[in-house]
């Protein structure tokens, strides 16, 4: 009953069905409901109680951690701070290191970032002290951003008005933050191991980064050694972070001389989709490829830094995505490809978040000029031309508009966007991106429910929403 409560969004009751200690004991998947709907309904006196009773969840560090990471997604970062600081069980646990991160990186409590520190510093045995260093290879100059991208937020009678104020608020900020620019760096740790999902720690126990996964046990003398390697191992499999986050930290590499060196090698997760390898394919470094299936060793691991920020100006990453994009455009000449003005990329085989009325909608898409293009059945370089040839593109919130980094400046963006209280890191993306790409964004808001993942679009709203956003393109 609790659960069908949780699906329709009925928090009074959840709250009050979760009130007994002792069930919560027993059942400590209850404990998450009982916080989602103490959030939802503002019930701070409830918030406090479930804080309380992590210490409890011994044995259940997962429920613990969870408790941890939603009040972090929803600005009760001090809370999570207090529960991780208290509870010595937490301490010994593989996760400490990333959660301590996530809430330092949410509060601006000073007192309760040092203690965290402090606490991360004991943990990792000293490496949370252990930084990058610089090292001679450059990116190229960053140059000035010629003209921030728009944002412009719309939602159904059915979403929360408190979402568009924060989008906006967020687009706001984040131009500040892309106009002022960040010079990209490359950096390098020195003489450490790595994993597959890019754990990295030294031959004496010191964890650099923990990845929310226990350290492997291993001697120096038996996984391969690498003199010097670039780190593109990641524990993610989606296509967002990689095309988002580390397909710019490569740009350097041309005129870095290491392309040419038989011995310098790209890391890569050994479990990870073929779309990596084929990227490096397009760029002229697959053959540079290293597949990481256990630890190894690296004399030199080089970690670039880019964000946004050193994003903006683009013609610094030509070396990656101009390449990209002009073998993408022969291969589509080469097929005989006709790539669409305007496209939209569906989710109809989307086994996460799928939109319940999605043939609903690309009818009304289809109706406004647009065609329909399912990314997970065709390669990348038609994927790359697709969304570089677009003057229009359209979807919903997914994967597929990650590949708005190849688009041209001033594409028109229509994001169907489904939001909730405590998930605009990652659904406010595509809005980043294409302020940083010089896009013309526009989000249509749907509310998506708290634990259900479905979720609809009020097609007789969003019919004149389309209308109107279309006229004069």
């Amino acid at each position: 009953m609790c659960r069908a409560d949780v699906e329709q969004g009925r928090w009074n009751d959840v709250v009050a069905r979760t009130h007994d200690p002792a069930l919560i004991l027993s059942l400590p998947q209850l404990l998450m409901y009982r916080l989602n709907g103490a959030l939802a309904t503002g019930r701070d006196d409830v918030i406090d109680e479930v804080a309380r009773h992590v210490s409890s969840l011994t044995g259940r560090e997962a429920i613990a951690y969870a408790v941890i990471r939603d009040l972090v997604a929803n600005r009760r970062s001090d809370l999570a701070g207090r529960i991780l600081l208290n509870n010595d069980f937490l301490h010994a646990d593989h996760r400490l290191l990333d959660a301590a991160d996530n809430i330092i990186g949410n509060t601006s409590d000073e007192n309760l970032q040092t203690a965290l520190g402090e606490l991360k510093k004991t943990v990792s045995r000293g490496g949370s002290e252990m930084k990058p260093m610089p090292t001679e290879f450059l990116f190229a100059p960053q140059p000035p951003i010629d003209q921030p991208g728009s944002v412009k937020v719309q939602r159904s009678s059915a979403t929360c008005p408190h979402h568009v104020i924060a989008l906006r608020r967020e687009a706001r900020s984040f131009r500040k933050v892309i106009v002022a620019q960040v010079q990209p760096e490359v950096l390098e740790l020195r003489d450490v191991f790595t994993s597959a999902i890019g754990q990295v720690w030294t031959e004496d126990g010191r964890i650099l980064r923990q990845r929310k996964s226990p350290i492997p046990r291993v001697e120096r003398s038996s996984v391969p050694q690498i003199g010097i390697a670039m780190a593109s191992n990641r524990p993610s499999a989606g296509i967002y972070h990689w095309l988002v986050d580390h397909l710019p930290r490569l740009a350097f590499l041309g005129d870095s001389g290491l392309i040419a060196d038989d011995t310098f090698k790209v890391l890569l997760n050994d479990s990870n989709p073929g779309f990596e390898q084929t990227s490096l394919d397009m760029i002229g470094l697959g053959a540079a490829t290293h597949r990481v299936d256990r630890p190894v060793f690296v004399e030199r691991l080089l970690v670039p830094v880019v964000r946004f920020q050193g994003m903006s100006g683009w013609g610094h990453l030509d070396s990656v995505f101009a390449v990209m994009i002009e073998r993408a455009i022969e291969m589509a000449r080469a097929h005989g490809v006709k790539l669409p003005e305007r496209v939209y990329i569906t989710r109809r085989d989307a086994k996460r978040r799928p939109l319940t009325n999605e043939v609903e909608v690309e009818r009304e898409m289809q109706s406004h000029g647009f065609e329909i293009a399912e990314f997970s059945t065709l390669p990348l370089w038609h994927q790359i031309a697709i969304a570089h040839q677009a003057s229009i593109i359209a979807s919903p919130h997914g994967a597929g508009l990650a590949h708005l980094i190849f688009s041209r400046p001033k594409t028109r963006v229509i994001e169907i966007l489904p939001i909730k209280d405590g998930a605009y890191n990652l659904r406010f993306n595509y809005a980043r991106l294409c302020l940083t790409k010089g896009h013309d964004y526009v989000a249509w808001m749907e509310p998506q429910p708290v634990k259900g993942d479905g979720w609809t679009v009020d097609l007789p709203a969003f019919g004149p929403f389309l209308a109107s956003t279309m006229r004069g393109a």
